[in-house]
């Protein structure tokens, strides 16, 4: 289908039965006949119907097209003026991005002045379905998406609240839509999405980074870490991996899984007293005091039960 607009856009309700024969508003503000043949739409399905729009899978000519309509009610003109305004934008400032970055515009459709019932339409290049989920993508895909909203915003326009409902996908082509809430936007992107990296510090768009986090774009960066035993822990509060190891050489792993407690709790203190210029105990003296653990699980230690709170633990060699 060309992207030719058409001069009439007819088709009928499926749920109503209503039969809507509507005008090209750029041809009714020019006062032109017309510059272009009738179109029927034959509605396929509905894809959403929503206080705010319907939205409408159609076929014109044998081609599948997007048909986003809102009937006019003094209770929600709202949606009525934001179809109008998007279809504007799709006009203007979106005008070299159809076909590459956001669907061809087939026109801005209206109901005769003197129709029963006010309706409005906006015809589309239909680009596919709605992608589900955006971390599920692959890195390739979410770098295209995230260049897409770049592209937008060098035409000074920024998708608010961006969701995966702003994305739509056919044969691995992405596209973006639903551009009737938008802000105007002064992108200070450096041009930097450190792919494959963590997430950038200097990445000034907040538009660009909370579209990359919510995609999980970047890969996320654990903090530095030590190992006490076999489990993980940041390394800001401890000593170095080297000095845990020096300290804790004599107690097994298993020994410090069962007694982690006891344990983080000496390095803890012993980092503390580095931390704080205070001279810490010795590898020996630091070694005495963890041995006497609650309880050791040494062959043939066993927990023989608690009287009045009190635990108390036997040895049998």
């Amino acid at each position: 289908m060309s992207t030719r607009e058409y001069s009439k856009l007819e088709f009928t309700d499926p749920q109503t039965g209503k039969f809507y024969s509507l005008s090209n508003s750029r041809h009714r503000a020019t006062r032109a006949t017309t510059t272009g043949p009738s179109a029927t739409a034959t509605i396929i399905r509905t894809i959403h119907d929503t206080r705010h729009s319907i939205v409408y899978r159609a076929s014109v000519n044998g081609r599948e097209v997007i048909l986003k309509c809102s009937v006019y009610s003094p209770l929600r003109d709202c949606s009525y003026t934001d179809l109008e305004r998007e279809a504007e934008t799709y006009r203007n400032a979106l005008a070299k991005l159809q076909g590459k970055v956001v669907p061809r515009s087939y026109g801005f459709y209206r109901s005769p002045d003197d129709a029963e019932e006010a309706i409005c339409c906006l015809v589309l290049e239909d680009c596919g379905d709605m992608v589900y989920c955006f971390y599920d993508l692959p890195a390739d895909d979410q770098l295209e998406i995230m260049l897409h909203v770049k592209a937008l915003h060098d035409k000074g326009l920024a998708l608010r609240d961006f969701a995966e409902r702003n994305v739509v996908c056919r044969n691995g082509d992405y596209r973006l839509i639903d551009f009737h809430d938008t802000d105007n936007h002064t992108c200070e992107w450096n041009g930097d999405l450190h792919v494959g990296k963590g997430t950038p510090v200097g990445l000034i768009c907040r538009y660009m980074l909370d579209c990359g986090l919510d995609m999980h774009f970047w890969p996320p960066q654990l903090p530095p870490s030590v190992y006490i035993g076999k489990t993980r822990v940041p390394a800001k509060w401890y000593p170095s991996q080297t000095k845990i190891n020096e300290l804790l050489q004599d107690l097994d792993e298993e020994l410090i899984g069962s007694n982690f407690d006891f344990v983080q709790e000496h390095l803890l203190c012993y980092q503390e007293d580095v931390v704080a210029g205070r001279k810490p105990v010795s590898v020996k003296e630091f070694r005495r005091r963890v041995s006497q653990l609650p309880f050791k699980m040494k062959k043939g230690r066993f927990v023989l039960g608690d009287t009045n709170n009190t635990i108390y633990y036997a040895t049998a060699y």
